[in-house]
């Protein structure tokens, strides 16, 4: 027996050699390309991210600007609207020209538009908005007063202008706030 292993020996160590190379190769090509597939599913994660990271940022860019177009034509029409009844409390009619060129615009639905808006994509300035709204409505009802009692005309008369300048800086500050909202969802 010993004399076949002396025979055999090189054959026998050589056979081993190559079976042992073989399984060595296979379990280093089965590490490699199981390396390979982690890496790959990592790449397309981070480039599905990537690109939902930009649509979401798109989305909300454009939705910015809807609001902020929105936002400016309402502001427009309502600071229009206080300095006409600021108008006609000083008996120059500034309602009347006020509602003929304003027949083509629907306040109310711009006002809901911009509430819908901000509670889907930027629900954080919707006190904001609310107050801006709060500080409208309390100029009509100061204005409205002044139709029922002519005796609060000159109180209004006075105190309208601050209060429609203090309404303009609400607008200009929420315009700010929408801007950085916008920042950090880039």
């Amino acid at each position: 027996m010993g004399d076949w292993f002396y025979e055999n020996a090189s054959a026998i160590i050589s056979a081993a050699s190559v079976l042992s190379g073989a399984i060595i190769a296979a379990v280093s090509s089965f590490i490699v390309t199981l390396l390979n597939h982690k890496a790959n599913k990592s790449q397309r994660n981070d480039s599905f991210s990537h690109e939902r990271w930009k649509l979401n940022r798109d989305l909300y860019l454009s939705k910015a600007e809807e609001i902020l177009m929105l936002f400016n034509k309402w502001s427009f029409f309502v600071l229009k609207m206080h300095n006409a009844q600021l108008d006609d409390c000083s008996h120059e009619q500034g309602m009347g020209k006020f509602y003929d060129s304003t027949e083509d615009t629907d306040i109310e639905n711009l006002k809901l538009k911009i509430y819908l808006l901000l509670a889907i994509y930027y629900s954080e300035l919707v006190p904001d908005f609310e107050l801006i709204v709060d500080a409208s409505k309390r100029l009509s009802k100061d204005y409205i007063k002044t139709l029922t009692n002519t005796d609060t005309r000159d109180s209004f008369k006075e105190l309208a202008p601050e209060n429609i300048k203090s309404l303009s800086g609400l607008c200009g500050d929420f315009i700010i706030s929408l801007a950085r909202s916008s920042k950090t969802h880039m």
